[in-house]
């Protein structure tokens, strides 16, 4: 099922390792505003940071289902970064999921091209990493935006993340499978 010509194509392709990156980065951003950890107010300061004191006891500590404390502060000349190890590295791995699965995308489209089949049928592989990454954002939003159903949203928050986490891995399948399929034909 795994051809040595999907990832050979992601690896040689610069759009989609820079897809692949600025997905992850930018997905990565917004996770951590929609999570407040990451704050943008304005204000010019110096770069500064500390660690709370027992970080080490608390960076596993949950403020909710899959939100867990921050263990040190960066301010940045116009943010400030709660730095939480665990936040960080869940918004990576959906990001690097969400990235991926448009990286695919390209490639998928690269290999349909190839085949003189329409573009736009490639595109179609794009749909489910665009509705499975607002599955963790969009709850954090709602409650960024004070909407009255806050409550909800709490509770619904702690089983969206890991359907994020199921969707995006499934949308990366299929687009993997789709691409592999595409390149076998363009390259048969």
């Amino acid at each position: 099922m795994f051809t040595s010509e999907v990832p050979r194509q992601l690896l040689e392709d610069s759009r989609a390792r820079l897809i692949l990156g600025a997905t992850t980065l930018v997905y990565l951003l917004l996770y951590l505003v929609a999570l407040g950890d990451l704050s943008f107010d304005g204000t010019l300061r110096a770069f500064d940071g500390w660690l709370v004191p027992r970080a080490d006891d608390i960076w596993t500590r949950a403020r909710v289902p899959f939100q867990f404390e921050a263990i040190g502060v960066v301010e940045l000349p116009l943010a400030i970064w709660l730095v939480s190890p665990l936040n960080l590295l869940t918004g990576l791995a959906l990001g690097t999921l969400a990235g991926l699965q448009l990286a695919l995308t390209r490639v998928a489209l690269l290999c349909t091209r190839s085949c003189g089949i329409r573009p736009p049928v490639g595109l179609l592989a794009a749909l489910p990493a665009l509705l499975a990454g607002h599955a963790c954002c969009v709850p954090a939003l709602f409650m960024l935006l004070g909407l009255q159903v806050t409550a909800t949203m709490i509770t619904l928050v702690s089983i969206m993340i890991p359907l994020a986490f199921l969707l995006l891995a499934i949308g990366a399948g299929v687009t993997w499978r789709y691409a592999h399929r595409r390149c076998r034909e363009a390259y048969a």
